[in-house]
């Protein structure tokens, strides 16, 4: 199977307790989450201090940083020494001032949603008058007048059930979104996919309620994260990796070597630049901007990636992954990628020269394979691909047997 592959070419649960070694890395991951805690105070600063950047022109806004770090905070949890306790006491007040308060008053149809700093971190330090504002918000006539996708409605439970105390999602909620369904891995959208690792996010309560996911969709998803993940790694895009890769944890399953090896090509990434790579900071025009200025631009830009590989760190010990150190012998991931106007730059990364590295991870070449050659439709060298012996069963493999389907009405 691998010849033939490379020769083409992270409530009130109780966590769960921390199993299992992880891939050889190039060190823990501890540091990961002590990073993301720091970018945390930083961004704080940014949104905070008086005369800040433009936050339009990071794609930004105070309430989508405080909200994140709420969050990161509530995962990582306090047993991370101070810093966890001290940055969501700063998120509550900022989360339970006059600002707040009224933007919660003033929009019933959104009132959940100004609510989620402080309904994240209730359990750290619950205000009564809070939560009457919000209950009042839910029961306004206008309460149900915003149009969601599914994936957001989920998030509405979600945080419904912080305010109560309940996990309120139920398996119908689940399967009414994409979980429910099948990710178009090989023509979706980048929305697609956040939609699908975001629905997974609240209806595991962050991974505190796996159990919620109904046992029948398990398997299905984590073979669409694997297939999805293989186009992120394939695309560079970090966020997306590591979002998919909290497939595992959020489920309470056990990495396969494919996932392994992703993860190793990430976290080697995130040691070679210092953190994830940002996608936005390319895009941000430093212009005139010095000192305090110019650095509190620079942490809106990447906080969020910051953020997702702390979050990842945190969440990846839940379960366990089988070691990602390859054989001494066989393909590597670099001469068995698939590239074709270009190449990834994780491969002039060590893991990815080492040899044996494609043998561990021979469902992730082939769906990168599968669906590079799909997007770009070079649909005879699909078919040859597809023909080879040993070309794994996923949801890239069969969703590109079906295109081939389509394409023969297509052309009748």
């Amino acid at each position: 199977m691998t010849d033939a592959i490379t020769s083409a070419g992270a409530s009130t649960a109780a966590p769960r307790p921390r199993s299992g070694p992880l891939p050889t890395t190039p060190s823990a991951l501890g540091h990961w989450v002590d990073r993301g805690l720091a970018v945390a105070e930083l961004a704080l600063d940014a949104v905070t201090r008086p005369g800040h950047v433009n936050l339009d022109a990071h794609h930004t806004s105070v309430a989508k940083v405080v909200a994140e770090t709420a969050i990161l905070v509530r995962v990582i949890g306090p047993s991370h020494g101070a810093r966890p306790n001290q940055l969501a006491d700063r998120i509550l007040d900022l989360a339970t001032g006059d600002s707040a308060r009224l933007a919660i008053a003033v929009r019933a149809s959104a009132s959940l949603d100004q609510a989620v700093p402080y309904l994240v971190l209730r359990e750290h330090r619950r205000d009564p008058l809070m939560d009457e504002l919000v209950r009042r918000g839910e029961s306004a006539r206008a309460a149900g007048g915003r149009e969601r996708l599914p994936h957001r409605d989920l998030e509405l439970r979600w945080l419904r059930g912080l305010l109560t105390g309940r996990h309120d999602v139920a398996a119908s909620d689940v399967r009414g979104t994409v979980l429910g369904a099948e990710l178009d891995v090989l023509g979706g959208s980048r929305d697609d996919a956040y939609a699908f690792t975001h629905a997974l996010m609240y209806a595991t309560d962050f991974g505190r309620r796996p159990e919620t996911v109904p046992p029948s969709l398990v398997t299905g998803l984590l073979s669409q994260a694997r297939s999805a993940l293989a186009g992120a790694l394939d695309d560079e895009d970090w966020d997306l990796a590591g979002e998919l890769l909290m497939t595992w944890p959020l489920l309470g399953a056990a990495a396969d070597s494919d996932a392994a090896v992703a993860l190793a090509v990430v976290l080697e990434m995130a040691e070679a630049v210092g953190t994830l790579p940002s996608a936005t900071l390319g895009t941000v025009d430093l212009g005139d901007l010095t000192g305090v200025d110019r650095a509190d631009a620079i942490v809106l830009s990447t906080y969020h990636t910051a953020y997702v590989l702390a979050l990842l760190a945190a969440l990846a010990p839940l379960v366990t992954w089988p070691c990602a150190e390859p054989a001494l012998s066989g393909a590597s991931l670099r001469d068995a990628w698939l590239f074709l106007a270009g190449r990834p730059t994780w491969h002039d990364l060590a893991y990815a020269a080492r040899p044996g590295t494609a043998g561990l991870a021979v469902a992730l070449v082939s769906d990168a394979r599968i669906r590079r050659l799909a997007r770009e439709r070079r649909f005879a060298d699909l078919a040859a691909t597809l023909a080879l012996p040993g070309i794994p069963s996923t949801p890239a493999s069969l969703q590109a047997l079906e295109l081939f389907d389509r394409l023969v009405h297509y052309t009748s």
